[in-house]
């Protein structure tokens, strides 16, 4: 499964990512949750990955942006937010 996020892609389809551990993938690089994005990536201090999903999960959703309970769940497996079966509605 990927997801396209943030301008980058979070995915279980990668040699380092798996279905409990997906990574995002972001300029050609490969992040695990606590890892961080480069800080000329961002123009900004550096972030952890899953921080920066998180923003970007909020951001985009604010824009109108809707996720499946299977996006939604990708995306909380990956920054540790709570899984769909806790009250994320589509």
């Amino acid at each position: 499964m990927y997801l396209c996020i943030g301008g980058g892609v979070l995915t279980t389809d990668h040699e380092a990512a798996s279905f409990a551990h997906p990574v995002f993938v972001f300029q050609f690089n490969a992040y695990g949750p606590d890892d961080s994005l480069e800080e000329d990536l961002l123009d900004a201090r550096p972030m952890q990955a899953a921080d920066f999903v998180a923003r970007a999960f909020v951001a985009e959703q604010a824009e109108g942006r809707r996720y499946s309970l299977n996006e939604y769940n990708l995306i909380a497996r990956f920054t540790s937010m709570p899984s769909s079966e806790y009250g994320y509605d589509e």
